[in-house]
Parts: C-alpha cells; sequence; structure tokens
C-alpha cells in the first residue's frame, strides 16, 4: 500500500498490521522522530495500529508500506483529546462505535494547511477527536451511516462560527450543548 504525506508536519498511523514497527523502517523519508500525544507529545521509535502520530517529511511523496489489511480496530481513547489513526479502508465517521454510548464530543480533525473536519477516517492518516470519558472506538470498514444522515446534517441546530483569513481560507467551528443535535451512533 502506498499512503501518500506532505512537506512539513503530517498526522499520520499505522493503517496494516507490519511485521516491523520501527519508525525509521516504516517512514525511513521522514525527518523527525514521531510524536505520540498522551496529555503531551511524547517521542516514539517505536509505532503501534490505533493511535495517531505527528511526523514532518521533507517533500510531498507517498510512502510505500507493506503488511497484513485491518479491516477492524479497536483505539483505546481517554477523557479529553485524543490523537487517533486508521485501518486499512476509509471509514464514515458517522459509522465509528463508541463505547461508552455518546462519548465523542468533537467533529474528527485531519490537518492539511490547517485543521478541518474529517467526513472519512482514511487510511495512514491521523485525527484529533474530543472525547468525555475513557473508553475505545471501533472502527470497521462495512459499516453503514445512520439513516442515510450527512455530516452536514448532524450539524443542524448548532450554532457556527466561521474564520477566514487574508488568502481566504476559511474553517467553521460548530458548537452547542447536546441538547441541540443528536451525535448518537445508530
Amino acid at each position: 500500500s502506498e499512503f501518500a504525506v506532505g512537506k512539513g508536519w503530517n498526522m499520520i498511523s499505522v493503517a496494516l498490521t507490519v511485521p516491523d514497527y520501527t519508525k525509521d523502517v516504516l517512514y525511513p523519508t521522514s525527518t523527525t522522530d514521531a510524536f505520540k500525544y498522551s496529555g503531551g507529545y511524547q517521542a516514539e521509535t517505536v509505532l503501534q495500529n490505533g493511535p495517531g502520530y505527528w511526523l514532518k517529511f521533507g517533500a510531498d511523496q507517498l510512502v510505500s508500506m507493506t503488511g497484513a489489511a485491518r479491516p477492524t480496530d479497536s483505539i483505546t481513547v481517554v477523557a479529553g483529546w485524543n490523537l487517533v489513526g486508521s485501518i486499512s479502508n476509509p471509514v464514515s465517521v458517522n459509522t465509528i462505535g463508541e463505547v461508552p454510548p455518546n462519548n465523542v464530543v468533537s467533529s474528527f480533525y485531519k490537518f492539511q494547511a490547517g485543521y478541518q473536519a474529517a467526513d472519512s477516517i482514511m487510511p495512514g492518516q491521523g485525527y484529533w477527536v474530543k472525547t468525555n470519558n475513557d473508553g475505545k472506538l471501533a472502527l470497521t470498514s462495512s459499516g453503514l451511516m445512520k439513516s442515510g444522515e450527512s455530516p452536514m446534517q448532524r450539524l443542524k441546530g448548532l450554532n457556527s462560527l466561521t474564520i477566514t483569513d487574508n488568502n481566504g481560507s476559511s474553517q467553521t467551528l460548530y458548537f452547542g450543548s447536546s441538547n441541540n443535535a443528536d451525535f448518537s451512533i445508530a
């Protein structure tokens, strides 16, 4: 499999079951340590399936990785912000199982010239997500969206704030109490 990374910092994850999880074997062209987030950043030389990591590259490129597919995974999260990873197939954020239920209290954010809310968890990428409690996120590549809802429909009833910079790039933040919208997973 090949995973695209950009010049500079990337949020990445190991989406396959690989024979050697050493950072220098998996990402030989990276220019920094891999940083995991657990209440603060920690440099890791041996990576794992499940977490996301920050990793810097000198140029846009495709990273080749050989290993077994991971069609499902259960990712451990803690109360607060988590940097989580992916499986070997795209997963709609609407299909991610939560233990305990309704634990996710933010969008899943990808990093690409700034933070953007993601509608899918893509293989090899990392994502920020905030949870109320310690628990698990269940990712599976065969999930169906809840009753045909789009991610935008789930945001109805929330307040929004859009920030635009001098280059015309904009980001919308949605906020409100949990009473305003149903974020439960079917």
